[in-house]
């Protein structure tokens, strides 16, 4: 059985999602791969938050972090103040952290790259989200295309698989990141057939991450990723007890 990654979703603690406090809990988690989603304000920063507010186009990073503007910015945040990708890629260059940064507009792309750079962290970032065009600009550093997340009508699971498979490989992308809802073992066995990597999101329940692992993904980000570590530790147990039965 070949090992799947686990990848820690932001918020995979006690700590609000996306703040400095949740990626310390990620990292503490033991994962593989720690996720944080990533935006831009006004002034060019990059912040990490999911969700896109108008503050953020007419604001810079400082005024952002204002309690009173915080408050709409992130309503979840309350003491938390709002965390810089400059200061997680620094932070996880230091420690050699694998990072899947999930980037959640097009404008983030040249800004996210170049401090990847910076911080010589090319081999531990990855990048899902709105990656349109980065094959082509920034080939040292992993894309994986995000397939549509609408599951296939029965009966044409192969046609879907092939499609996703041959968009991601012709748009020079390194794998493919699956809703959950999507991932099958024909998309999978496509994929790996491509040269495609795998992932699937965002997985919580030990049922379907020991399914999923079972298909053999490359990785699975979780808001539980010491479930998901049990669930893996458990089926490479069971797999090399059938072995050895086999010798």
């Amino acid at each position: 059985m070949n090992r799947t990654w686990i990848g820690a979703h932001t918020g995979c603690g006690d700590a609000p999602d996306n703040t400095w406090a949740s990626y310390l809990e990620g990292v503490a988690s033991g994962a593989d791969i720690v996720e944080v989603d990533v935006l831009t304000a006004r002034d060019g920063t990059l912040l990490l938050l999911h969700d896109d507010k108008p503050e953020l186009k007419s604001h810079g990073f400082a005024e952002l972090n204002e309690p009173g503007l915080r408050a709409r910015v992130a309503p979840r945040h309350g003491e938390h103040e709002l965390a810089r990708l400059d200061d997680v890629l620094r932070h996880a260059a230091m420690h050699r952290i694998r990072l899947n940064l999930d980037l959640k507009s097009l404008e983030a792309i040249d800004p996210a790259l170049a401090l990847v750079r910076m911080y010589g962290a090319e081999e531990l970032a990855f990048v899902t989200g709105c990656s349109a065009g980065m094959p082509e600009r920034h080939p040292d550093v992993p894309a994986l295309w995000n397939a549509p997340t609408a599951a296939p009508p029965a009966g044409e699971e192969q046609a879907y698989a092939e499609a996703v498979c041959e968009t991601a490989v012709r748009l020079g992308y390194r794998g493919i990141n699956l809703n959950k809802a999507t991932c099958s073992e024909t998309v999978v066995r496509s994929a790996q057939a491509a040269g495609l990597s795998v992932w699937v999101y965002t997985v919580n329940e030990p049922e379907e991450m020991r399914r999923f692992a079972a298909m053999g993904v490359d990785a699975i980000t979780t808001r539980r990723p010491k479930t998901l570590r049990e669930c893996l530790t458990a089926a490479r147990t069971i797999s090399k007890e059938d072995d050895d039965l086999r010798r």
